[in-house]
Formats: C-alpha cells, sequence, structure tokens
C-alpha cells in the first residue's frame, strides 16, 4: 500500500513538474506583420519615409497605379536619396524630417510643404520619379538642380526665416503663405528690393495665363529664368539655385544679376553655398548668364499642405 502511495505521489509530482516546464518556455516570436499599404493616392504618393540625419526609415508605403509600378523600386528611392545627401549634408538640412515619394503625370517635378502648417521648423520634400526618371536613368543634372531648388526653399520657408503665427493682414514684410518673413529673413530684403514695386501688378495676373507670360515678357530681366516669374517664393528658389551653381558673382546691370549678388550679403548663405557646391558631380548648362528665353521652364514645384 505504502509502495502504491509513493507512486502515486511520484506520478502526480511529474505532471506538476512537467506542466510547470511548458508554462515557463519562452512563447515563440511571431514574425513582423507585413505593413498595409495605403490605397492609391490621388497625388501618386507611393512611401513616405522619416528622415534621421542620412538615414531613411519606411513610415507608409500605397498602392501604386500600373503605370507607375516601377518606381516602388526600392533602389531609385535610395539612389535618389544619395544624390540629395550628398548635395545636402545632414547638418545644413535639420529642417527635412519627411521624404516623400511619388510619380505623376502632373505634379511638377518636387515640392517642399511643412508637415504641420503651424510648425515650420518640421518640412518634408517630395520627389516625382516619373519625372526625374527616363527609364531606369536618372536625370542628374534636372535632378540636382531641383534638389537645390527645393533646398532653397527650405533655407527661405524655414521657422527661423518665416513666423507662421503672424496673419497676412498683420504682416508688415512679406507674407508667402506660409507665415510672415521676419526682420532678418533672406525674402524680406529680396522682396523688398526686387518685388515691391510690381506687386500690385503682379497681383493682378490671377489665375491668367496669358497676362502671366506678358508679365514675364515685360519684366524679364528680372528674373534668372521664367519659371522664376511664377511668384517671389519660387523666384528666390530659383535664384538661390543659380548662386549655387554659378561660379562666381554676376557682373551684369539686369536686376536679375544683382538678385543672386544679394545672397552674397548673408555669410550663411555663403557657407551654405560652398557645402553644397562640394557635391556637384554635374553640369547644368541653362544657367542665368544676362541672356534670356522665352521658352516656359518645366513646372518645378507643386505646391501641397
Amino acid at each position: 500500500m505504502n509502495f502504491k502511495k509513493h507512486l502515486l505521489f511520484a506520478f502526480i509530482a511529474m505532471i506538476i513538474v512537467s506542466c510547470k516546464k511548458k508554462n515557463d518556455e519562452p512563447t515563440p516570436v511571431s514574425p513582423p506583420t507585413t505593413t498595409q499599404k495605403n490605397p492609391i493616392s490621388p497625388d501618386g504618393d507611393i512611401a513616405i519615409y522619416t528622415v534621421n540625419g542620412d538615414q531613411l526609415t519606411l513610415k507608409e508605403e500605397f498602392q501604386v497605379a500600373t503605370q507607375f509600378k516601377a518606381f516602388e523600386d526600392k533602389e531609385k528611392h535610395n539612389e535618389l536619396w544619395a544624390m540629395i545627401t550628398r548635395l545636402l549634408p545632414s547638418d545644413i538640412r535639420p529642417q527635412l524630417t519627411e521624404l516623400l515619394i511619388y510619380a505623376s503625370d502632373g505634379g511638377g517635378f518636387a515640392y517642399v510643404a511643412p508637415v504641420n502648417d503651424q510648425d515650420l521648423s518640421k518640412w518634408r520634400m517630395g520627389f516625382n520619379l516619373n519625372a526625374v526618371y527616363s527609364g531606369n536613368q536618372l536625370d542628374k543634372s534636372e535632378t540636382g538642380y531641383t534638389i537645390i531648388h527645393e533646398f532653397g526653399h527650405l533655407a527661405t520657408l524655414h521657422a527661423g526665416q518665416i513666423d507662421a503665427s503672424v496673419r497676412e493682414n498683420e504682416c508688415t514684410s512679406y507674407f508667402p503663405g506660409e507665415g510672415c518673413s521676419r526682420t532678418n529673413a533672406y525674402l524680406t530684403p529680396f522682396y523688398d528690393k526686387f518685388w515691391k514695386d510690381i506687386a500690385q501688378e503682379f497681383g493682378e495676373i490671377g489665375e491668367d495665363q496669358a497676362r502671366a507670360d506678358a508679365f514675364y515678357n515685360k519684366y524679364q530681366h528680372r528674373f534668372v529664368t521664367s519659371y522664376a516669374a511664377t511668384n517671389p517664393g519660387e523666384d528666390i528658389a530659383e535664384v538661390f539655385t543659380h548662386f549655387v551653381l554659378r561660379n562666381d558673382q554676376s557682373s551684369g546691370t539686369q536686376i536679375a544679376g544683382k538678385k543672386i549678388n544679394l545672397f552674397y550679403d548673408f555669410d550663411e548663405a555663403t557657407t551654405l553655398r560652398n557645402r553644397i557646391k562640394k557635391g556637384v558631380d554635374f553640369n547644368y548648362a541653362q544657367l542665368y548668364s544676362g541672356r534670356f528665353t522665352n521658352s516656359l521652364r518645366k513646372r518645378i514645384c507643386v505646391r501641397r499642405h
């Protein structure tokens, strides 16, 4: 009887130990779930990345229309990002916190926009791969020019340049849309010297393309490209791009050249120019040289909020 009791206790103990052992075993880690892609974007968005220095982290992906499937290729995203980081070292673009890749037939080349309209310290840069790629070939000349142009927006519209808390009817300098230009902003003397006297005439253009063309033809000596006549914000971004890519100051007496030379009055701008030029490994033949053409450039930017 005692033997049977001991045997029964031993059997129960084995069961208890066996059950406890199973409960203590680590639960297998589930494989990471695949991020669900958002529906097709009306703007042709493909992917949004978070920017941290020179690193990209995928934040969101979108389903892509059939004709733009080739631009889902992450190698293309990385190739573009490599060119951006080569031209724009991380310490000169702390405001750039997101990169958006999209593909569209009519979405310009690129754009920048605040991640939050009330916070101009964080910006998103978007690039239209359908505009900067020809097949599998990245157009380095056009892409490089556009990167510098978009950085021109960042450099002239970030929180240190523009006060987003000031409304348009309260602004005593220039209001580009994001806020009011500060006293020390690039846009403040740029607007005062080169736009104030034609602002009323420009304001009467509205959406009339014929009047816009006539405005440019009348004042083309003021602009480094015809696209620069779009508005003061696009003008200063185009001027900044030519300021960076030209090898010297403009020696001409026309207003377009004076706009380029204005940036030499800012030590910070000269430093930015020198840093960016170190990464320039492409030629861009259509730089301002005092001669003008009436043919309109492709629209670089598309405005998004």
